[in-house]
């Protein structure tokens, strides 16, 4: 059997993250409330963005975000992404 990942979630695992204090993702909520689709719920390969079921609010988990840039795709109007400070992140490795 080989030890190679075989799911997103499996390859997701095997990166290092170096969390920021504060998030590098903002949503507006009203915005994301509007949003019939919320497509950025089924996009993120990192399942960075929740809906909230009681408040119907994007919950962010920022530290999960693997930097790949899907948000400004999917939704452009509502999410705002910008890189994390001072190094933190997602840190690849070669190989």
């Amino acid at each position: 059997m080989s030890d190679n990942p075989k799911t997103i979630e499996d390859k997701l695992g095997l990166l290092a993250y170096r969390s920021d204090e504060k998030s590098h993702i903002t949503v507006d909520q009203e915005k994301f409330k509007a949003d019939p689709v919320k497509a950025i719920l089924y996009a993120c390969p990192a399942k960075v963005y929740v809906e909230d079921p009681q408040t119907g609010e994007c919950i962010v988990n920022y530290e999960n975000c693997v930097e790949c840039g899907t948000c400004h795709v999917v939704a452009p109007d509502y999410v705002n992404w910008f890189y994390p400070e001072g190094g933190k992140g997602v840190h690849y490795k070669m190989g």
